[in-house]
């Protein structure tokens, strides 16, 4: 199989120079937020592209991957109070939960109102094993894995996301019964 891809790249500049309309799916728009997309919102903010992956957790915290997981796996196992502190010393936080609505989008699931293997997983990981991150294509936004198969923590320590059965929710209370969690990084815009 064979593709092509057209890439526009543009000079990095304030955020406030760009036109609202062209900052939708912009990744690192003012070279200030890397792999981010500004999301238009009742007050606009900055969402991590993707999950935290264990590989970017050990950048900054000790520890080893755990056996048979691939460093490219979102970091899952975590507290809300861990997830907070990574946000705190990498300089973001943790999305509120009406980001992640905004980011999600007024679906069932963020590609549409039906489960769809090919745009992201609505059930639990295949084999029981977690993908990659970037294995499910983005939303309209450019937010890669966004869909139901990984809880994430909020700003306020509840979860959005979905549950094994594949049945997207909202605002459960952090449960460490609960998996996989993980999480993303915001910023505001």
């Amino acid at each position: 199989m064979r593709a092509e891809v057209t890439l526009h790249l543009e000079r990095a500049r304030p955020v406030g120079e760009w036109p609202a309309d062209r900052l939708v799916g912009l990744v690192n728009p003012d070279g200030e937020h890397p792999l981010m997309v500004r999301v238009p919102a009742e007050r606009p903010f900055f969402l991590d592209v993707l999950p935290v992956t264990w590989s970017r957790w050990l950048r900054r915290r000790e520890g080893t991957v755990p056996p048979g997981v691939d460093p490219l796996c979102p970091r899952t196992g975590v507290t809300p109070a861990q997830a907070r502190a990574f946000a705190e010393d990498c300089g973001k936080r943790l999305p509120t939960e009406e980001e992640l609505r905004a980011a999600w989008g007024p679906r069932r699931f963020p590609w549409g109102d039906a489960p769809d293997p090919r745009l992201g997983r609505s059930g639990p990981p295949r084999y029981d094993r977690l993908p990659e991150v970037g294995e499910h294509p983005p939303n309209r936004l450019g937010l890669w894995d966004l869909g139901a198969w990984l809880w994430q923590i909020t700003a306020t320590d509840t979860l959005f996301g979905g549950r094994r059965d594949g049945a997207p929710e909202f605002g459960v209370p952090w449960d460490p019964a609960l998996e996989p969690v993980g999480f993303r990084l915001a910023q505001d815009g």
